[in-house]
């Protein structure tokens, strides 16, 4: 039979909507086919991520439990985790517990009976009430639900559109130090030059303990077709990642599989001079690519060039792939600590990771080898540069590395 209290399940949805930013994804109003309902939903609500509304009597839940459990499954496979239902029947009846599956509330004027959400939603029990114009209440409702929708959408929309900073601030920093690279590489040897900038080299960056060069290394670059290729990747999947995950969260993954990839090229290999952002872009595809497998929006074919470009620049015999493969188990350990509820776990892989690969570094005999001419470049670019005190110094450090490390 038909209802013409409609104007009930509106006063309602628009608590949940108004107040506890609950998003309206389905309305029915009643026909004579079928029964009015409104579907509501907020997949980080802490209690209940799904919500129906409905005037359904008792006697129909046994018959919407097929159709419930389709919504639910599908909102599970987009939300990539369980959801909890609750179910809200304008109704003064007073149900049998056994006939609904799903926690419920009937509610009424001045009624209410079921499941006890007093502490999570005390508005609802006092929500409906008489009105002497259905039709008036019902388009008020309405134009107050949309006017809110819009603003959540323009809100949403700002947010997206906001420059991603922290993107164009590495890659202005890479650009600069490109610049400074090819201005001293016009009087004295490129890979000495790098070396001074921070390049990732065992001779100073283990043998004299600067660990900086670890992360310093990635905005350096060699020659324009590995800048220019890391700076199109970078721009793309940085820009995405920090506008979809924040600034902080994007950055961690970038330098903490820098810091990975620095280390296991370290261990791994002989001792050569290796620069570039390589390992963190390879960490920042692999999230992308996660994220969006989790939450149904990835694309492939848009990441296709990046990927082909990454792989085409792995042909190249200077680039350090070991690294790479450091960047991606970099990446994928701190997204399982991040998408992790208990992070106890995730959170001492990670610790382990990190201190064991230190451990090996540091206990590393020999490096070999060893590059005099270079070492000796780096102290004369010192010097020249009136950095005489620091040069001599730095000079006799060597010495010491050399004896210490030399096998």
């Amino acid at each position: 039979m038909q209802r013409n209290d409609l104007y009930k399940i509106f006063q309602l949805s628009s608590i949940f909507i108004g107040k506890y930013e609950y998003n309206q994804i389905l309305i029915q109003e009643f026909s004579q086919y079928s029964q009015s309902e409104i579907w509501l939903t907020k997949l980080d609500h802490e209690a209940y991520q799904l919500i129906r509304i409905t005037f359904s009597p008792a006697s129909q839940a046994v018959y919407d439990k097929d159709r419930i459990e389709t919504y639910l499954s599908y909102l599970q496979k987009t939300a990539g985790k369980d959801l909890n239902f609750l179910d809200i029947h304008v109704s003064n009846e007073k149900y049998d517990p056994e006939a609904e599956t799903y926690d419920y509330i009937n509610v009424e004027e001045g009624y209410a009976d079921g499941k006890n959400v007093m502490d999570l939603y005390p508005e609802i029990y006092t929500a409906i009430h008489k009105v002497d114009d259905e039709r008036a209440e019902i388009f008020r409702l309405k134009q107050s639900v949309q006017q809110i929708m819009k603003s959540r959408i323009s809100s949403r929309y700002q947010a997206d559109i906001k420059a991603p900073y922290a993107t164009m601030i590495i890659i202005g920093i890479c650009l600069l130090m490109n610049v400074l690279q090819a201005y001293l590489s016009r009087k004295y040897a490129e890979s000495a030059v790098i070396v001074l900038l921070g390049g990732n080299y065992t001779t100073f960056t283990l043998g004299l303990r600067q660990f900086y060069r670890l992360i310093v290394c990635a905005f350096l670059h060699g020659g324009f077709l590995h800048l220019f290729s890391n700076m199109y990747s970078l721009f793309f999947l940085g820009s995405y990642l920090e506008k979809r995950l924040g600034s902080w969260k994007m950055l961690s993954y970038l330098l903490f599989s820098v810091l990975i990839g620095s280390l296991s090229q370290g261990i791994l290999t002989e001792n050569t001079v290796t620069v570039g952002i390589s390992a963190g872009l390879y960490g920042l595809m692999l999230v992308f690519i996660l994220d969006g497998i989790k939450n149904h929006v990835v694309n492939l074919r848009s990441l296709l060039p990046l990927i082909m470009i990454n792989l085409a620049i792995n042909f190249i015999s200077t680039t350090a792939w070991i690294a790479h493969l450091g960047g991606l188990l970099g990446a994928y350990v701190l997204y399982h600590f991040y998408d992790s509820e208990n992070k106890l776990g995730p959170g001492l892989l990670l610790l382990t990771l990190t201190v064991c690969l230190f451990i090996r570094y540091l206990s590393m005999k020999t490096i070999n080898p060893l590059y005099g001419g270079t070492d000796l470049e780096v102290v004369k670019i010192l010097n020249d540069l009136g950095f005489k005190d620091y040069s001599n110094k730095l000079y006799q450090r060597l010495l010491e590395v050399y004896q210490k490390y030399g096998g």
